[in-house]
């Protein structure tokens, strides 16, 4: 599936007359190593930065950023800047980036709003994994939280589960502000 694709992913599922319903649904890969290194590779300066470019990184890091994003390009994006100004960062660091990003509020402000999605959110924040994965997730908020790329299926494709423990606690601090 592509970004944006959401509403002629439920067309395949409505049971009307329409070519989607025989079509075949290919999901995007998940993020690996190797494209953490290559996007690495790729990583421009901050404008509005001093022009500092991101020092190159291993393999290990590659893997510590794809284990602290869990392949949410934005999320990775924030593991780079941290990056460029310590390369020591710690998840606590990348936690306390995050929930002051403004592109996860922006995910999160209209959900926040509404009292029975901040509540039922509230209750999948308790841990990582949320439940068991359906390809058509029936209840509407878990598939907003799905297609605003919060989520993912777990390795074996059979549990929903938060893309990483990083984004769940960062999630957790815009929820419930102390």
């Amino acid at each position: 599936m592509t970004c944006g694709a959401e509403l002629l992913y439920e067309l395949a599922f409505t049971g009307t007359l329409s070519y989607l319903n025989q079509a075949q649904i290919i999901e995007w890969p998940e993020m690996t190593t190797a494209d953490v290194l290559r996007l690495a590779g790729c990583s421009q300066p901050d404008p509005r930065d001093t022009g500092k470019s991101m020092p190159p990184i291993d393999e290990t890091t590659a893997k510590k950023f794809l284990e602290f994003s869990g392949g949410h390009p934005g999320i990775l994006d924030t593991c780079f800047e941290l990056y460029s100004q310590n390369p020591g960062f710690t998840r606590a660091d990348l936690i306390e980036k995050l929930a002051l990003s403004s592109f996860l509020w922006q995910l999160l402000v209209p959900l926040c709003q509404d009292r029975e999605k901040k509540e039922k959110i509230g209750s999948w924040l308790k841990s990582n994994e949320i439940g068991l994965y359906q390809p058509y997730l029936e209840d509407p908020l878990l598939k907003e939280l799905y297609w605003k790329n919060l989520l993912q299926k777990d390795k074996r494709g059979k549990r929903l589960m938060w893309r990483s423990e990083a984004l769940r606690l960062a999630v957790l601090r815009i929820m419930n502000p102390a």
